[in-house]
């Protein structure tokens, strides 16, 4: 199976060179747009749809290889499993809530899928922080590439006034801050390893991390205390 290569879809698509360029894209205005990079960032995207247009006549919304658009399917069980709105990607998945919670098991509805990700990753998006994508490929979905940045490092990681890096100082440095000045008690949250991470490192149980963590034994947040930690288990000297 195999969809429309990159040249038919930027040649026939408006939809899909959009995709490349707006002010939280790769690339900000025409003046400059690299085809040949946009092209290469294209190849790196993650997850790898096969992208084609609707099977119906004249129909040019993006959809995976084979399949018809919302408009043209024939009902909800043929609906497209991808779909971009605007420079967003979204996911139809089917959601096992809560029972107990009192919400309703087996839904299915479309989700932002780098939102989705990231709450696989992390557990949750807190007030005040944002998704961004570590290698800058705003195609490259993966979990791996994926952190949480406070809306200021954000702003500044997207101005090019900083890089990654030291977007985890700033946001360790407004933490503190934010801590001291109002007294906030809890430090926000700020996402470098998840639970799943520390796991596979200990090659313990993401279970018996969480219990870990929540009988104080060390605080996530806390870069040093990670490191600590993980050295205790796997019996390294952590005097050094």
């Amino acid at each position: 199976m195999h969809g429309a290569t990159f040249d038919e879809l930027f040649e026939k698509s408006k939809a899909f060179r959009k995709l490349f360029i707006g002010e939280d894209q790769n690339f900000q205005t025409m003046d400059d747009f690299d085809r040949e990079k946009a092209k290469a960032l294209w190849e790196k995207r993650y997850p790898k749809v096969d992208w084609d247009f609707c099977q119906h006549d004249r129909c040019h919304k993006l959809v995976e290889h084979g399949a018809y658009c919302g408009r043209h399917c024939e009902n909800n069980n043929s609906l497209p499993e991808w779909q971009w709105v605007g420079t967003e990607l979204y996911r139809y998945m089917c959601l096992n809530y809560n029972a107990k919670a009192g919400y309703r098991k087996n839904k299915w509805e479309y989700r932002d899928y780098l939102k989705h990700q990231a709450k696989r990753r992390f557990g949750s998006i807190p007030d005040g922080y944002e998704v961004l994508q570590i290698d800058g490929n705003f195609f490259n979905f993966h979990r791996t590439n994926i952190v949480l940045l406070s809306k200021v490092s954000v702003a500044a990681v997207k101005a090019g006034v900083i890089d990654i890096n030291s977007a985890f100082e700033m946001d360790e440095i407004l933490v503190d801050f934010f801590a001291e000045k109002f007294r906030a008690g809890m430090k926000p949250f700020g996402a470098i390893f998840s639970y799943g991470d520390i796991a596979t490192v200990t090659k313990m149980r993401e279970s018996a991390i969480r219990q870990r963590v929540s009988r104080g034994d060390f605080d996530p947040r806390n870069l040093s205390q990670i490191v600590k930690f993980v050295n205790s288990v796997k019996k390294v000297d952590n005097r050094n």
